[in-house]
């Protein structure tokens, strides 16, 4: 266990590159309030992350995981996390995410039953709808974990670029990736190996590749 010491701004999209193995989905997992720390603390405007009440702490940390995981129900349902919510605010969070297209070709719209024994979805179509999940509360800091891995170079590019946009409009994004797509339309590349942190402008960190 190694500490890390990390501090990231508001208006900036972070890339967290390491090779296989060197904690990345670890130290996501533990900043965005999953895990335990172990010791120190993670802050989000001075406040104590791990002493919030998980409710409270999803109104402002978004998460999507490299695995998504849908319940059974409906694409409206597992987008609102089962919560009344108008479908112009689930649309909006559709469009952010780029999976608009993707629920108006599916069979009910947002009323496709999705989940065991029903209409499977691939991990990229999943992925997108994750994404629509976590930012349907607009989320100041979004962290992403190999989110491109299962989708297609066209739909990655664009998802690339709608993230920018989304830190670019005062969020923070962190996203653990090996996508270069990613890393090319970051602010900061966060290189973790051998349990600590350096600091690259994606530039930098490209032109090693």
């Amino acid at each position: 266990i190694y500490p890390v010491s990390l501090k990231v701004y508001a208006g900036s999209f972070y890339t967290l590159v390491g090779p296989i193995g060197s904690g990345k989905t670890t130290l996501l997992r533990t900043m965005c309030g999953i895990n335990p720390a172990l010791s120190g603390t993670v802050r989000l405007g001075g406040a104590n992350l791990h002493t919030w009440q998980s409710q409270d702490r999803g109104q402002y940390i978004g998460y999507v995981p490299q695995r998504v995981s849908l319940l059974p129900g409906t694409l409206k349902e597992n987008i609102s996390r089962f919560q009344e919510v108008p479908d112009s605010e689930v649309y909006r969070a559709l469009q952010m995410a780029g999976a608009t297209e993707l629920v108006m070709r599916l069979p009910q719209g947002l009323d496709t039953v999705v989940g065991l024994h029903q209409l499977p979805l691939s991990s990229g179509q999943a992925q997108l709808i994750g994404l629509a999940r976590a930012l349907l509360t607009e989320p100041k800091v979004l962290f992403l974990d190999e989110t491109t891995a299962n989708l297609d170079p066209n739909t990655a590019q664009g998802f690339s670029e709608a993230i920018a946009n989304y830190a670019d409009s005062g969020r923070i994004v962190i996203a653990s990736t090996h996508d270069l797509r990613l890393v090319r339309n970051s602010d900061s590349v966060l290189v973790l190996l051998n349990g600590e942190i350096r600091r690259e402008t994606s530039s930098e960190f490209l032109d090693q590749q």
